[in-house]
């Protein structure tokens, strides 16, 4: 699996389009989308969020939320094996969209926390973030979404 930024990969606004045609492009609703509930929690959920932007409680938050910013995500999967292909790309791509959701809508909710940050401030958080995990990776080893959650 591959990211890039659309620009980067070369992806020029008439192949954009062309994916969008053909229904490649997913778009992901931070506020409505669906989510199991083991990825749910309260402090990340838009609808509640009160800060400056929210709280998302219309089906057309996108049209009415000012100031809002689109993020486009290219992905690429290619699972070489063609007896099992489908099915692998289909799981790859579910767990990238669970994941973009959960990111994106814990992104949404915190902003508040480091949107008046400086450069100096975002570069130790930075540091003092990566201390953190790397205490927590030798005391519990690597954490996080597994295949247990699908």
């Amino acid at each position: 699996t591959e990211a890039f930024s659309l620009l980067a990969r070369g992806v020029s606004p008439k192949q954009w389009y062309q994916r969008r045609v053909r229904g490649d492009v997913i778009k992901i609703d931070i506020a409505n989308d669906p989510l199991r509930s083991s990825d749910y929690k309260e402090e990340f959920d838009p609808k509640l969020y009160e800060y400056p932007r929210g709280p998302l409680t219309t089906p057309d938050w996108q049209k009415t939320c000012e100031p809002a910013m689109t993020c486009y995500k290219l992905v690429e999967i290619d699972f070489k094996w063609k007896l099992i292909g489908g099915k692998v790309e289909s799981f790859i791509g579910d767990a990238e969209r669970r994941l973009f959701t959960t990111i994106h809508r814990q992104i949404f909710c915190s902003h508040y926390q480091w949107g008046e940050m400086t450069m100096k401030d975002i570069r130790d958080l930075e540091d003092k973030t990566k201390e953190e995990l790397d205490q927590q990776r030798q005391k519990a080893g690597l954490q996080g979404t597994t295949e247990k959650n699908y």
